[in-house]
């Protein structure tokens, strides 16, 4: 089998209906192999095998699946020490609710669980939370049968920021496109929301 970078860009733009960001994508993609590596060298180890998924039965052989799911959780909880260890914060029970701009980010203003006010001073934020199927009104300004969807994603997934970036003048407008697993909102972001300077 010839499966390499441009079958796998034409079969997930594909798959996806070409709701993609193509850039992104390929990035993802052109790193897959030192991602894969590094997530072995983290104790994440994976192993290439056929999908258990009935829609991808004849899909080529290029799902990687974790070799031991207790394991895998065992790693993954030591994942913020190793980061801690590099130098890096970790916050856990910590969600940002804005971003203080001036003359460019200055910084995260973020919140505890237990109430607690944060400022991250940061030059750069990643916006990576999930969507918003978790929000029944930004649900229902786009799909207007939302009461009556049977919603499988995550309700912490609240459109966070996707505000965020709305609130600092991203374009946050989208065709409305259901994943097929998770039947949350997704839409084209065009690294807007991931990189705001």
């Amino acid at each position: 089998m010839n499966y390499g970078y441009q079958e796998a860009f034409t079969g997930l733009t594909d798959y996806n209906h070409f709701f993609v960001n193509g850039e992104l994508l390929a990035r993802f993609l052109q790193e897959s192999g030192a991602n894969i590596d590094r997530l072995t060298e983290m104790g994440l180890p994976v192993t290439v095998e056929q999908s258990e998924q009935k829609a991808h039965l004849d899909d080529p052989l290029v799902y990687h699946k974790f070799n031991n799911f207790a394991e895998k959780m065992v790693n993954w909880d030591k994942l913020p020490a190793k980061f801690t260890a590099a130098g890096n914060q970790v916050l856990t029970n910590t969600a940002a609710v804005d971003l203080e701009y001036q003359d460019g980010l200055q910084a995260v203003l973020a919140q505890t669980d237990e109430g607690e006010q944060l400022r991250i001073a940061a030059k750069k934020v990643i916006l990576a939370d999930g969507g918003y199927c978790g929000d029944p009104e930004m649900m229902a300004e786009k799909y207007a049968d939302s009461a009556e969807l049977l919603n499988l994603g995550e309700r912490k997934a609240d459109g966070t920021g996707i505000k965020l970036a709305a609130k600092l003048g991203a374009n946050t407008n989208h065709t409305p496109v259901f994943g097929l697993v998770c039947l949350g909102g997704h839409f084209q972001k065009n690294l807007v929301e991931n990189a705001i300077e």
